[in-house]
């Protein structure tokens, strides 16, 4: 049986948070400086906005910010987003496999990061949450099976969402436990990996 991986970006395929903690950290001290103490590498994982709802209550403050740090960050801080060790080497390697991204990130700039550190070319398809056409990567995961009956389907991932994304639509699930997304979820029959070049020996076997 064929297999096709469904990657997700942050804290699994890209180590992402230099660029995510610099934009949040300007548009923090140019709009809100009282909330400067609340960054933290655990922040990355989740949209901009629920982000921000983390640790602000005013949602007229939360709109604000989010339309500053995704000026900020589609500008100048998505360039400081690099591939965690192995990454590229073992794309490369998938060559015969399907390979999908699915992510938070908006659309524009998730194509802009892949086409940087150019690894695009790796991927047959890009799908990002938003409201018009996913909600959530559960409905992503479901849309990706749908034009892949009967092959060996594998979620990769850091987070709860991606491995609700996996259940939800009862594929296989990877954790990536170098990631961003810290969780714990009781027993459950998942492989865990500790670095991306381990990440990959396990999704060639």
């Amino acid at each position: 049986m064929n297999k096709v991986i469904i990657f997700d970006l942050d804290g699994t395929l890209l180590d992402s948070q230099n660029g995510i903690l610099f934009s949040l950290e300007y548009v923090l001290n140019k709009y809100a400086q009282e909330y400067l103490p609340y960054l933290d590498r655990t922040l990355i994982g989740p949209p901009i906005q629920s982000i921000l709802e983390g640790f602000i209550s005013d949602s007229k403050a939360v709109s604000l910010l989010s339309k500053k740090f995704r000026l900020h960050y589609d500008s100048c801080g998505f360039q400081k987003t690099q591939l965690f060790q192995g990454v590229y080497d073992g794309l490369e390697q998938l060559s015969s496999v399907e390979l999908y991204v699915s992510t938070n990130k908006p659309e524009k700039v998730t194509k802009k990061i892949l086409e940087k550190l150019e690894i695009d070319c790796f991927f047959t398809g890009v799908f990002c949450v938003d409201l018009d056409t996913y909600r959530d990567k559960t409905e992503i995961v479901k849309s990706i099976i749908n034009k892949h009956s009967n092959q060996n389907i594998i979620v990769v991932g850091d987070s709860e969402e991606d491995y609700f994304s996996a259940v939800n639509n009862n594929c296989d699930f990877l954790y990536c436990s170098y990631g961003y997304g810290n969780f714990f979820i009781g027993n459950q029959n998942f492989i865990r990996v500790k670095n991306a070049k381990e990440l990959f020996s396990v999704i060639s076997e």
